[in-house]
């Protein structure tokens, strides 16, 4: 066989791409003899890209593709791609937190430390009747049968709250049910960088919550997006950073949603 010309690889025009989920990807070409070309290849491949071969129909020469992200051509001060998604995430609670339960002990001031007192006296009791103790020593050193009607028609009037909510919670418990399922919101923003971009993840407010109105101004969330964002509060999870290519990384970030937040467990986003 008799080659023509230059025989080492000879870079042709590169092909641009574009994928909406992970941004532009720019693939470089080279044409050579086939044992030049396989050089570059080996090279190439050491290197963490991916590759094609294709040789031409008279194996005179090859044509050999690699795939790089857009750095040649993307400010390294801008994503490749750059998305947010609303998803629904099912987790389970105990029955303790259930909303009827919360909206009951929250008629109960903090600062009252009597009846805050009472309601762990509650929960002590409740547990210990579905360990079926029978007799429980009150903290005058007296000693009670414990009941359902006793927790209800003593603590539970006491504390002015709904005798019927916590009857319906204790009958949960004795029926050995000890957790509901609940749907929650998860925002999720994602980010494909090139290798060489200077973005990080963001880690400011990680731990804290945002309200809704809040989010969408220190976030920067697009008003272009084709979803609501329901009223409430979002915790702020540590992002992850995945390399998704040789040349591109996936920079994940969540939000949780909550209708209420405890302000003494988190704090808002500054």
């Amino acid at each position: 066989m008799n080659y023509r010309g230059q025989s080492g690889p000879v870079e042709i025009p590169s092909l641009r791409s574009w994928d909406p989920r992970t941004g532009w990807t720019i693939t470089r070409r080279w044409r050579g003899t086939p044992s030049t070309v396989a050089v570059l290849e080996a090279q190439l491949r050491t290197a963490g890209l991916r590759t094609s071969l294709e040789p031409s129909e008279d194996n005179a020469y090859a044509t050999l593709s690699a795939q790089y992200g857009a750095e040649e051509s993307q400010p390294t001060t801008e994503p490749l791609s750059d998305t947010w998604t609303l998803l629904g995430n099912d987790l389970e609670k105990n029955l303790w937190n259930h909303p009827r339960i919360l909206a009951e002990l929250l008629r109960i001031p903090d600062a009252d430390l009597d009846k805050q007192q009472e309601i762990a006296l509650v929960r002590a009791e409740v547990d210990a009747l579905i360990r079926a103790e029978q007799e429980v020593t009150h903290a005058d050193g007296s000693i009670y049968t414990l009941t359902i009607q006793h927790i209800l028609l003593v603590h539970i009037a006491n504390l002015g709250l709904d005798a019927q909510v916590f009857r319906g919670l204790i009958s949960a418990l004795v029926r050995g049910e000890e957790a509901f399922t609940v749907s929650q919101w998860v925002l999720r923003h994602t980010l494909v960088i090139a290798a060489n971009s200077s973005i990080k993840p963001s880690l400011a407010n990680v731990g804290r919550v945002y309200s809704t109105d809040q989010l969408r101004v220190v976030e920067a969330i697009p008003t272009t997006i084709k979803f609501d964002l329901p009223a409430g509060y979002w915790l702020k999870r540590t992002p992850s950073i995945d390399q998704t290519s040789a040349d591109k990384w996936t920079i994940t970030q969540e939000f949780w949603h909550a209708e209420q937040y405890d302000p003494f467990i988190y704090q808002l986003a500054t």
